[in-house]
């Protein structure tokens, strides 16, 4: 969660072997329970005026009493590792 440029974000991920994760915070007065599972997070807003917030960088808006349910995007496809410079690479001790 960071708290900046005028809303919240979150951008929630579970690492295994994790299956779930609940918070509460205030926020100006207003009460936002988080629930976080593997496959989406859930916004509940308890009472107050609707509260502004990104998830995963897009704009959303949750209401009090009215759920907000919102997919964990994939993560991306990782890269190839990285290669060591030429002569810096560890040597092969096991004779392969």
């Amino acid at each position: 969660m960071r708290d900046g440029e005028g809303d919240l974000q979150f951008a929630p991920r579970l690492t295994p072997p994790m299956s779930g994760l609940s918070f509460g915070i205030l926020v100006e007065g207003r009460t936002l329970r988080v629930d976080v599972e593997p496959d989406a997070t859930t916004y509940r807003l308890s009472a107050g005026d609707p509260l502004d917030l990104r998830h995963f960088g897009v704009l959303h808006t949750v209401e009090a009493g009215v759920p907000l349910e919102l997919p964990t995007p994939a993560l991306p496809d990782p890269s190839a590792p990285p290669s060591q410079p030429r002569g810096r690479a560890p040597r092969d001790l096991t004779g392969e």
